[in-house]
Parts: C-alpha cells; structure tokens; sequence
C-alpha cells in the first residue's frame, strides 16, 4: 500500500510487526519475518509479499487469509460510528438491528476480523467442519508433517519432480479448493511448502527422489 502521492509506506511499528511475526510462524509455518520479501508497503509488489498494512485501520490482511482483516488498533467509539457511516460492506449487515448497542457489537466484529473469520469457516469443506466441531484443527507441526507426508508422495509419483509436485499444490488451491480441503486446512504459499519439504531430513527427501526416478523410468520400459 502506498500513499497518496504514490511513496512508500514506512514499515509499522514494532508491537504491528510482531503480530504479523505471530500470524504468519502460528498459521503459515514461517520461521522468521522478513519485510522485504513478506511485506508490501508500495510499488511493485512480489509475489511472495502477502501481507499488506494499513495504517489508517491499524490493520493487516494476508492474502493466504482470503476475506480477514487483522486489527491491531484499539476499537474506539468513533471508529464504530465512522465505520457505520461509511463502510458498504459493514452497512449490509446492520439492516434489522435496531438496538445500538448490538449494532456496535457487529460493527466490532467486523473491524476485528472475527465476523469474516466466522464466514470463511462456514463457507470451508466439510472435512474442515468436521475438524473444528471435534476440536482437533491440526496444529503448526500437525500441519507441517501431514504437509511433509503429501509432499513425499507426490515427488515419488511424479518422477522423483519437487516442482511438479509444489506446482500441483498451487493448481488444486486455486481450481479445486474443495480439494485442497481434504489435504489441507488452510491455503499454503509455495514458498512456505518449499520450506517444510527442506525440513525433511535430508535422507528421507533423497529417497524419495530416487524412489521417483526409479519409478518414473520403469514406466518407460
């Protein structure tokens, strides 16, 4: 995000930054933040920044989030009342709620995310569903193995290939997110899932490989 006049954005203050640092270690598997390759403050943006700042909101999006907006700014009285004013989308739930007081309850779950969060897990797979009305949504390292596991898979079906195997992976969450679902809970950059296959012990990942190679010409025979 850039300002008016086209500059860049200053990097946000510290307490913002690590709260992104908490977002994208707990729900993305990053180790480290890093600004320049994680963050977009104007200008051409990469490919891998997906997190964006808003200093006005004192909010954050992540596009591997689709639809979440992270607050981090205190929800003030006159935050509420601008946001019912002007915000169309906040302005299409508030039809029927006559009492203030619940209309600014809706207005603070829209400004925290929590609202679009609640529609995201309503409008995810049913083997998401499944998870979260049993409690047991995969942590980080849950994630990261299962993740692993897929990725080993893949490269000993796909001739010994990790790229094919990472490009499968974009494909299924863009085309076929319902799919994607029943592999994993959440979207997954391409750098992150990089990172978990390089995690893998490094004789466990040179099996694989060969394993794929072997297998990919025998079919060739």
């Amino acid at each position: 995000m850039a300002d008016e006049d086209g500059a860049l954005l200053p990097a946000p203050p510290t307490p913002m930054l690590d709260l992104m640092r908490k977002h994208l270690r707990e729900e993305h598997g990053y180790k480290v933040l890093r600004l320049a390759r994680d963050l977009y403050l104007g200008g051409e943006r990469k490919k891998g920044q997906h997190l964006s700042w808003n200093p006005t909101t004192e909010s954050f999006r992540c596009d591997l989030c689709p639809g979440q907006v992270f607050s981090t700014g205190s929800i003030s009285p006159e935050r509420i009342r601008t946001a019912q004013i002007y915000d169309p989308v906040l302005r299409s739930h508030l039809p029927g709620l006559a009492d203030q007081a619940d209309r600014d309850e809706r207005t603070r779950h829209h400004l925290d995310g929590s609202a679009n969060r609640e529609e995201l897990r309503r409008l995810q797979g049913a083997d998401a569903k499944r998870r979260r009305a049993k409690g047991t949504r995969p942590t980080v390292d849950q994630r990261r193995e299962l993740m692993q596991a897929w990725l080993i898979g893949q490269v000993k079906t796909n001739g010994g290939n990790l790229e094919r195997a990472l490009e499968k992976a974009e494909r299924l969450q863009q085309e076929d997110p319902e799919a994607w679902a029943h592999i994993c809970d959440r979207p997954l950059a391409k750098g992150t899932l990089r990172d978990y296959w390089q995690d893998i012990p490094p004789e466990e990942r040179e099996a694989a490989f060969s394993e794929g190679k072997n297998r990919a010409e025998k079919s060739t025979h």
